[in-house]
């Protein structure tokens, strides 16, 4: 659960988390820019939704959200898969998938395989068709208790 609502955060870079991408050369560690300025920037409270379907950079957006308490994160874990890669036709009817690195980690945490996990499960099957949008119902609700607390 949001234990603050920041009015800092974001800025500028100081509190963005450290990647760290590893490729078959070993480990590299890719500095972000101290040359944000201060500007103009939406300190509001914030609910973002995240289910399985949550992969790649928005995983990564996920767990900055969720690292820094910048947004509540209500739904289903994240899928686990932040490792770009790309299909190409192979022989036959087969395909070759070539993934670029072998790791990328978020302040020293590994988010392959693993996912991001919110502050506020929701669970929305596919499966059964329900009137509505529980998820986004409870968004909603997420979002006038953070407005309240201001």
């Amino acid at each position: 659960m949001v234990g603050r609502l920041p009015g800092s955060v974001f800025a500028d870079r100081h509190e963005y988390s450290v990647v760290t991408v590893s490729n078959r050369s070993g480990p590299i560690q890719v500095p972000h820019s101290d040359s944000l300025k201060r500007h103009a920037f939406y300190s509001g409270p914030m609910v973002v939704l995240i289910d399985e379907g949550t992969r790649s950079g928005k995983e990564c957006m996920a767990f900055q959200f969720k690292k820094s308490r910048r947004a509540r994160l209500l739904g289903t874990t994240t899928a686990g898969a932040v490792l770009g890669a790309q299909f190409f036709a192979g022989p036959g009817d087969g395909y070759i998938l070539a993934v670029a690195l072998t790791s990328i980690r978020l302040d020293g945490e590994k988010l392959e395989g693993r996912g991001v996990t919110p502050d506020v499960r929701v669970e929305r099957p596919l499966e059964t068709p329900a009137a509505g949008d529980p998820q986004l119902d409870r968004a909603f609700e997420e979002i006038k208790l953070l407005l309240g607390r201001r």
